[in-house]
């Protein structure tokens, strides 16, 4: 569990233009034509962040591509499109979440376990690709993208109570959004958020950290579960209860019961 709160945006100036050149295949330094080329700052923010897009005169081929921040998963996103989808199937996903800028962004996740490097004010070079069809400009809002196949990535979890009860052994799904989580963790202690007190708008929300009654003591070194309820997600992303926690004690890790 990553700690140390919000970050903080202390870019004074943005970078108006930078080359960036990205190799999807850095065992054999494959250099990608289709993602490098010439970054412009664009004249608005997406999810209070900055934007780049791809200068398409640099490059064979008539797709913009774009880099922004995606608030649902923390990630510095490249894509053709903005999107906040649950399926997160961007071209290229950067973790470095609590940066205002990606150009510090060495690897460009594009698998669960297959990544791209990325160097900047670098040599752009020419392509003989062909020149894939064009798109639309992409508009502000969400959109819908396709479904990638992707390997699923499950562990399990043994909650068991102190008390003479049998043990459960739950299903838990890899949620790849900061802070990620532990690979292993022996006998950690496991509580419930707000000690299991009803969750309501005005007591007990994930979402507001004024509304809780559990001191952050309760917390510290606990994984938190919390049960996860359609309506409090309508109040805020499952994503900031993750945030919350974490900026309000030094928890180990957030399961989210479903």
């Amino acid at each position: 569990c990553i700690v140390g709160g919000l970050p903080v945006n202390n870019v004074l100036s943005y970078t108006q233009e930078i080359d960036v050149c990205f190799d999807w295949i850095p065992s054999t330094s494959t250099y990608d034509p289709v993602h490098s080329g010439r970054y412009t700052l664009e004249p608005y923010l997406y999810n209070d962040r900055a934007v780049w897009a791809r200068n398409d005169t640099d490059v064979t081929g008539d797709f913009t591509y774009y880099i922004y921040f995606s608030i649902r998963w923390r990630y510095w996103v490249i894509d053709r499109s903005f999107s906040e989808s649950f399926n997160v199937p961007y071209e290229g996903a950067c973790l470095n979440w609590r940066d205002f800028e990606p150009w510090n962004c060495t690897e460009w996740w594009y698998s669960g376990t297959e990544y791209s490097t990325m160097t900047t004010n670098c040599t752009l070079m020419p392509t003989t690709s062909p020149t894939p069809d064009p798109t639309t400009q992409p508009t502000l809002n969400p959109t819908v993208s396709p479904t990638y196949n992707c390997p699923a990535r499950q562990t399990y979890v043994t909650a068991e109570a102190t008390a003479f009860v049998p043990f459960y052994t739950m299903t838990t799904t890899f949620v790849n959004f900061p802070p990620y989580y532990y690979p292993e963790l022996y006998a950690t202690g496991l509580v419930l958020f707000e000690n299991d007190n009803q969750i309501l708008f005005n007591q007990s929300n994930p979402c507001d950290i004024s509304t809780w009654g559990e001191d952050r003591t309760f917390y510290d070194n606990q994984i938190v579960m919390i049960t996860y309820d359609s309506n409090v997600n309508t109040w805020c992303s499952v994503q900031e209860w993750t945030l919350n926690l974490e900026n309000y004690a030094n928890v180990i890790a957030v399961l989210i019961a479903n």
